[in-house]
């Protein structure tokens, strides 16, 4: 299934929205800044978070997602009564 330019720029404005409604709350505002400074020891502008948003394509989600559901590396665990076929990867398979 692909992504169409139409869903990721959807998705870039409604991540955009969020992010910047966000910011009217003093609280969300002031935990912002603090993981900035843990996590970049640095300040990351309202402006650069926006550009970083917008700079993402259809292919660096299309790459993410082929990391992070490699079938090679997801381990999956049951509780209950589960048999060997009901654990299956096949809807990783496209």
């Amino acid at each position: 299934m692909a992504l169409t330019e139409r869903e990721l720029h959807s998705a870039q404005e409604l991540i955009k929205g969020n992010f910047l409604l966000s910011m009217e709350s003093t609280d969300n505002h002031m935990t912002r800044l603090a993981k900035n400074e843990i996590c970049f020891r640095d300040h990351v502008s309202t402006e650069e978070v926006i550009r970083q948003i917008d700079a993402v394509t259809s292919e660096d989600i299309r790459s993410l997602a082929a990391e992070i559901f490699n079938p090679s590396t997801i381990g999956v665990a049951a509780i209950g009564r589960v048999s060997e076929k009901d654990l299956t990867l096949d809807i990783l398979k496209c």
